[in-house]
């Protein structure tokens, strides 16, 4: 099977064009599983392109005996039952975006990195969406939920609330959760602060949308009742490295949790 110039020549831009949407990240200092796998695919595709004739070559040649066809047909089954389960996965994740109540309910901000002592883009997207809710909702109390992690000057549960207070929102209405190092414990320290208060456990999450579905599972796993969503914004050129990592992340609780 032969693949015309032409062909390889679109084939090859699309598949740059594939790599640059994961290379790009890295300029803004985003690196995590996402954009590596992303990287790598992509890289794997482009050079199966390239030499396209001793890629072909090679799978004819293999083809002939019976382990070779053993393998071939085992890895097209491999990356079938991938990409379905990556759709699948997709349709959750884009189902879980946004989902608010119709009754108002307490809303946990999930934390994120924070740049000294002020919340990164990421967080502070997330911080406007909650403000939105919370300045139309003036009865939701809110907890901001996050710990102190590597090069932050304080957590970011304090640099949540000091954004929010600073934008207009009663600080009385606001409540810490500076504990956590993991979205699972987010979740789980913030019901222990609803419970103390003798709040039910039905909460909206405030956090990106690629990252809702996962946080209902676990919130769920959490004990809590009912759980709703509200997204924050996410850069374009962002959203299909920390799409991808969610997919990795969801395989990894399907697997562990």
């Amino acid at each position: 099977m032969k693949l015309s110039i032409a062909v390889r020549l679109i084939l090859s831009a699309l598949e740059i064009f594939l790599l640059m949407i994961f290379v790009i990240p890295l300029s803004r200092n985003v690196v995590n599983a996402g954009n590596i796998f992303g990287i790598v695919l992509c890289l794997i595709l482009l050079a199966a392109t390239v030499m396209w004739e001793k890629f072909f070559s090679l799978i004819r040649s293999s083809w002939n005996a019976r382990a070779g066809r053993i393998v071939i047909c085992s890895a097209v089954l491999l990356i079938s039952i991938a990409v379905i389960y990556a759709v699948y996965l997709s349709i959750l994740m884009a189902g879980a975006y946004n989902a608010p109540p119709k009754e108002p309910n307490a809303v946990v901000v999930l934390g994120c990195s924070v740049k000294g002592t002020r919340p990164s883009q990421m967080l502070a997207y997330r911080l406007d969406a909650a403000y939105d809710y919370l300045n139309e909702h003036e009865d939701v109390i809110c907890i901001v939920s996050g710990g102190q992690g590597r090069g932050e000057d304080i957590s970011e549960a304090e640099a949540m609330k000091t954004y929010l207070v600073e934008k207009g929102i009663d600080p009385e209405r606001i409540f810490e959760e500076d504990r956590s190092s993991s979205t699972k414990e987010n979740l789980l320290y913030s019901a222990e602060i609803l419970e103390d208060m003798g709040l039910p456990l039905d909460i909206t999450i405030v956090t990106d949308g690629y990252h809702q579905y996962r946080a209902s599972l676990l919130a769920k796993d959490c004990g809590y009742d009912s759980v709703y969503s509200i997204s924050g914004y996410t850069k374009p050129y962002l959203l299909p490295t920390f799409w991808l990592r969610e997919w990795l992340a969801l395989t990894a609780y399907y697997i562990f949790d």
